[in-house]
This record gives C-alpha cells, structure tokens and sequence, in this order.
C-alpha cells in the first residue's frame, strides 16, 4: 500500500477507538475500494462494525483524489469527562476530496446519525435519534442538527466563514419525556423536567457588545433544572464568537421566587456567573449550588411574605471543590431562625470556599432591635467550628435561647426573660476528644443587661448588669449590679473545671425584702430539687405571704461546691435581718412563746427583739453558728451550734442577756446584777426547726462571766 494510502486510512481512524478488523478490497493504480469488518474481540468500544472505503481520482484536478467512507455498526462507545457515550445503531457517510502529498482536505460533505444514545456517569440516561450534516468548502463550514422525536425537535444550522459563524434556528423540547439524571453530591437529580423549553437563534445585526453575531430568546413553562420548584422562565441574548453566553435579560418565576437577572457562561472553563435581584426563596435553588447552601436555611422559617434579594453568584460548573463565591443580600419581613421571630431584618450573604457569613442588620423584633453576625465554615476547611457568632441589642431570651447554639444555650437555658440588653460574641467548636488532655476550645463572652424584672432557675430578679464569659470549659459569671427582692447586690460565680460543674460563689445582698426573698429562693429550680421535706409548709409557716412583719435582709456568701448539688457547698457568709419584730415570728417555734412558757421575771419588752445577725459557716447540708445574735431593746440572744437545712433541724445553745444592747455603762452594770437567768443557766433548743424543744441547763461555773 502506496505512503499517501497509509496516509489516508490514519485520516479516517484516528478519532476512532482502536479495533481489530478483517480487511479486503481491490487497489488498482490511482483508485480503490477496502472493505473492512470487526473481528470477534473482547474490546467492547465498538461493536460490529462495517465499513466500505473507497477512492478515486478526481477528473478536475489530478493532484486530488476523491474518498468515500460509508460506517455502520451496532454500537460505539465513548468516554468524555467521566461520562460513558454508547451511540446505537450510529451511521456515517463522508465524501472528501483529498490531496494525498499535503493532506489537505479542500472539501468534505458528512452525514451523522444514531438511533439512541445511552449516557452512563456523572449523566445517565438516553437520547433519541438525531440527524448532523456537516459540509465544509475552502473558509466555508455549515453544520446542521436536526430531530424529530417525543422528546426534542431541532431544527438549527451553523454557518462559519473566514473566521466569522452565525446560528440560526430552533431547539423546542419537552422536558418532562427526557429522563436524563445527574449524580452530585446532593443526590442522583432528574436534569430536566416540565412541559415546555425553547430555544430560538438569529443572526445579530445589532450587538450590544463587539463580535457577538448570535442572539437568541428563550422560552420555558413549568420547566425545572435538577428537581427545582418548577417554573416559568422567560430570556434574551447573545452569544459570542468564542461561544461565551451572555443573557441580558431574564425573568422567572421560580416555586416561590419572582426574579429578574442575568447569566453569563464561558466555557474551557465552564465559568458561569448569575445576577439575580426579587422576591428569592433561598430553599428554592437548594439544588443548584451544592451542598453548602441548604444547610444554610434549614433554621429558618419563611412567611408567606417571601424576602427580597439581590445575589451575585459565580464559580466553574464542575470545577474545583468550594470554588464558587457568593454575594448578596436579603430583606425579609417575617421571618424566623431557631425560634426566633423577626419582624423585619437585612441580611447579607457572602459564601466562599472557606466559609458562609450572615451579617444582619436592623434586625427588628417584638421586644427591640439588634445587629448580628454568623459565620458557618465549610466542611471543605475540615475544621471542627462548628459556629463564630456576634450579637448585639435587645436579645428576647425566652424567644432566642436557641439562636447562638447549644454551649450558650446551657448557659441561659435557666434564665425566664421577655428581654434583656445584650453583647455577645463566641467561636463554638464541635467537641473533639480523643483525649484527656484535648480541651473544649469553644469561647464567648456575652453582656447582659436588664431593667425588667426577670428570673434565674426560679429566683426572681428585679434587674441585673453583668457578664459570662467561657474559655477552654471554664465559665465566669459577673454580675456588679442585681436586684433581688427589693435589694441590691452582687454576683460571682466561676466554674472551676471543665469535667465538673463544681464553681466558686460570691454573693452579696443589701436590704432585701424577706417576704418576697424567701419565696423566690423556695421557687428556685436547683433548691426544689433537693430532698427537702415540707419545704412549702415550711415557707408558709415561718414567712407566711400575708405577713405584715415584713423585714429587711442583708446576705453575704462565700462558698464553693456543685451546682447540680447545693447541700453539697463550703463556705461561709453573714445573715442580717433587722427592721421586725422577731419575737412574734413563727422562728424556733417562737422565741417570745417558748421562754414565756418559762415564767421567769423579766421586765417588759425583754423578748422584744428586732435584728438578728448570725455569721455562719456551711458544710454540706449544716450551717454553723459560732454566735448568731438576735438582740431587741432591753436584751440579746446569744446562740452558737447548727442547723440541717435540708433535714430542717436545729441544735443550738443560747443565751438570754438583759440589757444587752444599753449603752449606758452605770445602767447596764446594774441591771446585770438583777439578770440571775444569764449568769445560771444556758437554754438548750433542739429538734425539728418549727417546733423543737427548749430547756433550760444550769452553768457549771455560775459566777464566771
């Protein structure tokens, strides 16, 4: 077989996969014919074919020789980009004038077809039969596509010609027959479904931009791309000489999105870049932009008023992971978020390969206004944050304890407040322990102020002004102002280690109103847990609600111990509780009832008492007294011992001083000489805390004061 022969055969099969093949045929000087059929193999990429190869010399010019190929096989199959092409029943017939020296091809005329094309990868699914003829002369080419199925009818031709093309006609499909699917990460997704989709082409006599020869209109109802909400799309544009598209204008209507926008769509790469501005349902295009973006949405509750928005989004379709940037904003109305109710809000979105950021504006609610961020990372960044958050204004807690996660929500998850001022930032970590020595780098400081009464695990606050902040599993509580009871005071806690909710205390109270302090303490939620026994009738029988004896109390506490456990505290602090008449009280069974059972001969109001001051420490579940002192106008009551608050039981020792509170020296002497009850004997007061026994026991030493 002569060079150029050679020549030509690699021409016609280059393109082709390779195949083992039987050929004969007849060559006679300047024109031939090769038959040429597949043998039996277990290459499967083509299968049975035939082809017929024949060549002559052209009658015009004898430098040319003319070449026919005529194909036919039962089927090809083709790999591109991950996708498996098996063309069915395809046919091609070629006609060419060829010179042989230079391999140059003057003239070409080609008929394309296949019954059926199955895809099978990243696409799966099928195609009809489809038509291509391909003529090319000189500068020259014109491509037609044509077919005529239940599925597509195309009818375009495309026209190049020294270096400039053109495209005219019409691709009308009808989506809901194709079953093309596309595997992505967020599921195996029908491509195209709906009733209508069409494509008209036309030359561009007046381009808005330079070398753009191409415009085209576009048409589509209840049409959906990768299981969207189906809906109606109208667009116009222009393509360019390097095959960029451009749509100036579009409108759709999308499930529950209006928008208008524009695309653009580059390709080696496929660079694409959407502009839409309306009425956006964010959830709508889950579909589109990968897994990232649902995530994003699912706290979120939408109203019927659906958000305005303007977004620009962009990236390279198949392209490198978490390389899309996305920009924009939203304006919502109603809206809500982990619970959290907004009556008006601006939202911008920024989305790239690192992260996602909410930033919110204006947030405006029921109870205030405030401003916010959120940032979520990707999971491309493999990092364990779970969140980075920043809050402030007025924060509805009851409404929001949600919205900043679950660390802050174990903080506040106690806390019953319509709403409160607040500054809050934080970064919140998954937990990743593979060890001990792993730490919980989860952090935030929140602010919170309030004038409004609210309440914590049950106690009731009259206002509050302070801080919490969180590092590595270590809490600091920092209240410098709180109201309680009508008082005012101070409160620290910090939380001594991250495997325990051991804390230290600090608390101060100044001038508190017994009756409401003490019902709010026997309303707390970590005290009513305790096994207390009556704890209710205890708190009606010692400060009954309808008291009219009122008092104040000022408190001090220094203790450390578990929060989940109060009887399991140590420390100390200081009781004060002035401004009432003790001595009617229903305390130790009443003081002024218990020694008036005595008869002893004591001047009028000596058990009229009206302050009681007992420093104290606490162990566990007993509280002790070295000298609680209960002191009236004319004598004091002095007691030492301790009492089970939990149990309820007392076991003290007193003593019973005359004049203990004069401050006239003279006087005081001599009424101490008239005080025999003092000087002989100590009272004895044992037993449950509403009615235990009291005795009186002689002095060993009488005489010695």
């Amino acid at each position: 077989m002569h060079s150029p022969l050679r020549k030509t055969f690699y021409l016609w099969n280059e393109k082709f996969p390779v195949v083992h093949v039987d050929t004969r045929g007849v060559v006679n000087g300047q024109m031939g014919e090769v038959l040429i059929s597949q043998h039996n193999s277990e290459d499967k990429k083509i299968k049975d074919m035939l082809a017929r190869l024949s060549w002559n010399k052209a009658e015009r010019n004898k430098h040319l020789t003319v070449a026919s190929l005529e194909v036919t096989a039962d089927s090809i199959n083709l790999n591109n980009a991950g996708i498996e092409l098996s063309f069915l029943k395809p046919y091609i017939k070629a006609n060419s004038l060829i010179n042989l020296e230079t391999l140059e091809i003057p003239e070409t005329d080609l008929l394309a077809s296949f019954q059926n094309l199955f895809l099978e990868g990243k696409i799966s699914g099928n195609l009809d039969e489809m038509y291509i003829y391909y003529m090319g002369e000189g500068n020259s080419t014109d491509v037609q596509v044509l077919s005529d199925t239940n599925k597509t009818r195309i009818s375009l031709n495309a026209r190049k010609k020294s270096n400039k093309w053109g495209l005219k006609g019409s691709m009308k499909l009808i989506p809901k027959n194709f079953d093309l699917f596309c595997d992505l990460p967020q599921g195996n997704l029908k491509v195209l479904d709906g009733e209508k989709f069409s494509l008209h082409f036309w030359s561009n006599p007046t381009p808005t931009r330079q070398k753009q020869p191409v415009q085209f209109l576009l048409n589509a109802k209840n049409f959906s791309v990768l299981e969207t909400p189906p809906g109606k799309f109208h667009a116009v544009g222009e393509i360019a000489e390097d095959f960029t598209v451009w749509v100036n204008q579009a409108h759709g209507n999308l499930g529950k999105s209006k928008v208008t926008g524009k695309y653009l769509q580059k390709w080696n790469p496929h660079r694409y870049r959407f502009l839409i501005d309306g009425t956006c349902h964010p959830p709508d295009i889950n579909n589109w932009l990968g897994l990232w973006w649902k995530p994003i949405w699912e706290d979120f509750l939408f109203s019927d008023t659906i958000p305005k928005g303007n977004f620009s989004i962009s990236g390279i379709w198949a392209g490198p992971p978490g390389n899309s940037l996305t920009k924009g904003w939203i304006k919502t109305e109603k809206l809500g978020y982990r619970g959290f109710e907004l009556d008006r809000s601006s939202i911008q979105v920024e989305v790239d390969k690192t992260s996602t950021r909410l930033k919110a504006k204006n947030i405006k609610h029921g109870y205030g206004q405030a401003t916010g961020t959120l940032v979520l990372p990707r999971t491309l960044e493999k990092s364990n944050l779970s969140m980075n958050f920043s809050f402030k204004g007025d924060y509805p807690v009851n409404q929001a304890k949600e919205v900043l996660g679950d660390e802050v929500y174990q903080v506040i998850s106690d806390v019953n407040a319509t709403v409160v001022y607040c500054e809050a930032t934080g970064e919140i970590y998954e937990e990743q322990k593979n060890n001990e020595k792993d730490k919980n780098v989860s952090w935030y400081k929140v602010y919170l102020s309030s004038n409004q009464p609210f309440s914590y695990s049950g106690i009731e606050l009259d206002y509050a002004r302070g801080s919490i902040n969180s590092s590595e599993g270590l809490t600091k509580v920092n209240f410098d102002k709180i109201g309680i009871a009508g008082g005012e005071g101070t409160l620290s806690a910090i939380k001594n280690s991250e495997k325990t909710d051991h804390i230290s205390l600090d608390i101060e109270l100044k001038n508190a109103d017994r009756n409401r302090l003490t019902r709010s303490l026997m309303k707390s939620s970590h005290l009513q847990d305790q096994e207390v026994e009556d704890a209710d009738q205890v708190e009606s029988n010692i400060y009954p609600e309808d008291s009219e004896e009122g008092g104040r109390i000022d408190f001090s506490l220094q203790a450390e111990g578990p929060l989940s456990e109060p009887r399991h505290f140590e420390g100390s602090g200081n009781f004060d509780f002035y401004d009432v008449e003790i001595g009617t009280m229903h305390l130790l069974g009443g003081i002024r009832s218990k020694l008036g059972a005595f008869n002893l001969p004591l001047p009028s109001d000596a058990l009229s008492f009206n302050r009681l001051n007992a420093p104290f420490l606490l162990d566990h579940d007993r509280i002790l007294f070295d000298q609680a002192t209960l002191s009236g106008p004319l004598s004091t009551f002095d007691a030492k011992g301790e009492v089970n608050w939990v149990n309820s039981d007392v076991d003290l020792l007193a003593d019973l001083k005359l004049a203990g509170n004069l401050k006239i020296p003279v006087l005081k002497q001599l009424v101490n000489l008239a005080d025999p009850l003092s000087r002989l004997s100590t009272l004895k007061i044992k037993g449950d805390w509403e009615n235990p026994e009291w005795t009186i026991h002689l002095k060993t030493n009488p005489l010695k004061r």
